[in-house]
Parts: structure tokens; C-alpha cells; sequence
């Protein structure tokens, strides 16, 4: 069970039919990468705000519901989403976030 985002091990045992197995680093952060694109803020703590603002998990899993991913790589991204203080901005938590992947990406290459 992931220890940033404990709610993940519910949510995957409601999801567990027909599940994606993702292995692959680098087909997750460009998966992830692309999810957050999609959206201009980031939340911090939780897979899903009050607000209806997801985390960088969060974001993937909702283009990805049934996507299965490795605890560990749950548990890094949510690090690093989570990163800074309460005061950093939903909008630059996201690009802090999207640089992080981008340079996971080139790290890779």
C-alpha cells in the first residue's frame, strides 16, 4: 500500500477487473506527463481534492482508471507533488511537477 497516498489501495480494489498493468518507467511518466498536461493545477495530499483538483496521480488515474502501477512509483510522484509547503500555488505545484517529468523524460533518453 502506498504510503503518500493511502487511498490508492481502496481505489484499486474497486477497480480490479480488467486492469492495464504499467511496468514500464518510461511509458508512466509520459502517460503521467500527459494527464497533468491536460490540466493547469495541481492539488497536494490527496488523489482527489474537495475542490475537484487532483495530484499528479490523481490526474493520470483519471485517464487511466484502470491503469495498475508499482507502489514505489505512486509513492515518488506523490513526493514530489507534495514537494512544498501548503502555500505553493495549485498552479505552481503543476508546472514544478511538469518540469520534474520533463526532465525524468530527458534522464531517460
Amino acid at each position: 500500500m502506498s504510503d503518500m497516498r493511502p487511498e490508492c489501495h481502496h481505489w484499486s480494489l474497486q477497480q480490479s477487473i480488467g486492469q492495464e498493468v504499467y511496468r514500464d518507467r518510461r511509458e508512466l511518466i509520459e502517460l503521467t506527463l500527459k494527464a497533468v498536461n491536460k490540466r493547469r493545477s495541481l492539488s497536494r495530499g490527496k488523489l482527489d481534492a474537495d475542490d475537484g483538483k487532483h495530484c499528479a496521480m490523481g490526474c493520470f488515474w483519471i485517464d487511466h482508471p484502470r491503469a495498475l502501477v508499482k507502489t514505489r512509483f505512486i509513492d515518488e510522484i506523490a513526493r514530489i507533488n507534495d514537494a512544498k509547503s501548503d502555500r505553493e500555488t495549485p498552479k505552481a505545484r503543476w508546472k514544478r511537477v511538469q518540469k520534474w517529468l520533463r526532465d525524468e523524460l530527458a534522464a531517460l533518453e
